[in-house]
């Protein structure tokens, strides 16, 4: 597991929590037409927010006393940590060095973080455990910028007399259970690879329900498959708008919503290729040999069209933002404008200015080979009941303009961008990982 944990707890609860309400919903919201009825059964499972002159009817385990987190619970979570795992600094932060310049000024250098190739976290995933601009002041300089992995912890579940007595509400945590094992994760960036879990025993016997190299979409079909096959009320189809979920789409629709890359022989070799096939698709560039030049994507030229930096006739890109499919916001740099320095691109909507990418990406563990040695695959999942923010998205200049851009790529304009081969980005990029 890869994670950026707490200095105190490591591994907590109620996040384990979150993430169960989560995988509950992408799994058996396809039961509900609405979201209140959803969330009606959610919080009987999980738990709600007791109102302050009610009576507490569940009690809350010792590691979230202090949290504000659900009060009223019919499971129950505990977390053990039986080893805390070793730290690692993908960016390691140098010791600034005093010298002289050419003007005899003393000043210092190392105020950067390289990146540490032996660190076995892929660059472009920890991207956000880079120093800020803020963070180069010697103020503000942090002494490091750790993950951690190779941590391990036994999660135990207690539950309700209620779930006891219903075993179709045991099924639900089963099922909720082996989905946040095979596509989820604890921490943050889980959703490019951050915090992946690996089962390995229950009830004290090892785990040996994993999938071979080489039939990993059938083993995952399967599952799903049985998931809803075991469910009742039975799942129909997707969850209510906008709620991420699976569906019978995920294993039946003409559109690719599960693939794998491999398989490798280390957890570290499958993230690293995972990302890097994400790495090759959104960074496309024009052949150049420079490590900065311009893309073959069109967000970069619309963005110097938006701003008056470049003539609309100059150009043959159509004027989009494919690649908010990937997820919000993104961040522009370009080089020789000042005014063109980290600017992003969001929802329009203060509620809705990130967006979280459907797209999932993991390593995930499979039985040894013949010779006892780990096999692991790179995944990749879309889910289902992607949109984009409903008040739309817009990119933002400098000086505060708002620019509503346009995400969607008509069919017609597929053969003037030429990292991609049809108007769907995320089914474009499934084929190609």
């Amino acid at each position: 597991m890869t994670g950026a944990p707490d200095e105190v707890t490591i591994i907590r609860g109620t996040e384990i929590r979150g993430h169960l309400r989560f995988w509950w919903r992408a799994c058996y919201g396809g039961r509900y037409a609405t979201v209140k009825k959803m969330k009606e059964d959610e919080d009987r499972i999980w738990g709600a927010a007791a109102k302050k002159d009610e009576k507490l009817k569940g009690k809350i385990e010792g590691q979230e006393d202090e949290d504000n987190g659900p009060k009223e619970m019919t499971v129950q979570i505990m977390v053990a940590v039986l080893n805390k795992g070793t730290a690692v600094e993908p960016f390691p932060i140098l010791t600034p060095k005093e010298y002289k310049n050419k003007k005899g000024k003393e000043t210092r250098n190392n105020w950067e973080s390289p990146y540490d190739q032996n660190s076995g976290v892929p660059e472009y995933a920890a991207f956000s455990l880079q120093l800020t601009s803020d963070e180069k002041l010697p103020e503000k300089r942090p002494a490091s910028k750790m993950v951690y992995e190779n941590i391990q912890f036994r999660l135990t579940l207690s539950f309700s007399k209620e779930i006891h007595q219903n075993k179709n509400i045991q099924k639900d945590i089963e099922g909720t259970l082996w989905a946040w094992e095979t596509f989820g994760g604890i921490g943050a960036r889980i959703r490019r690879g951050f915090g992946a879990v690996q089962l390995t025993k229950i009830n004290e016997k090892d785990n040996t329900d994993l999938p071979t190299g080489n039939n990993v979409i059938q083993w995952l079909q399967d599952h799903i498959t049985e998931l809803w096959a075991r469910s009742e009320p039975p799942v129909k189809g997707k969850a209510p708008e906008n709620v991420p979920c699976l569906s019978p789409d995920t294993c039946l629709s003409r559109d690719i919503k599960m693939q794998f890359i491999g398989p490798f022989d280390t957890t570290t070799k499958a993230w690293t290729r995972a990302i890097e096939r994400l790495v090759k698709y959104r960074q496309h560039d024009n052949g150049r040999p420079q490590k900065y030049g311009y893309s073959n994507w069109p967000e970069s030229e619309t963005i110097r069209i938006l701003t008056h930096k470049k003539d609309a006739d100059a150009s043959s890109l159509p004027q989009k933002f494919p690649r908010a499919a990937f997820g919000l916001p993104i961040i522009f740099n370009f080089i020789g404008y000042p005014d063109l320095q980290k600017r992003p691109l969001q929802g329009a909507s203060k509620n809705h200015e990130r967006l979280a990418s459907p797209l999932i990406l993991r390593p995930l563990m499979c039985k040894k080979d013949k010779d006892k040695n780990d096999v692991v695959v790179g995944l990749a999942i879309v889910l289902e009941n992607f949109s984009f923010p409903p008040e739309g998205i817009v990119f933002i200049e400098k000086n505060g303009t708002l620019h509503p851009v346009n995400p969607y790529i008509d069919d017609d304009e597929v053969d003037r961008i030429k990292p991609i081969r049809e108007a769907d980005v995320l089914n474009d990029f499934m084929k190609y990982f």
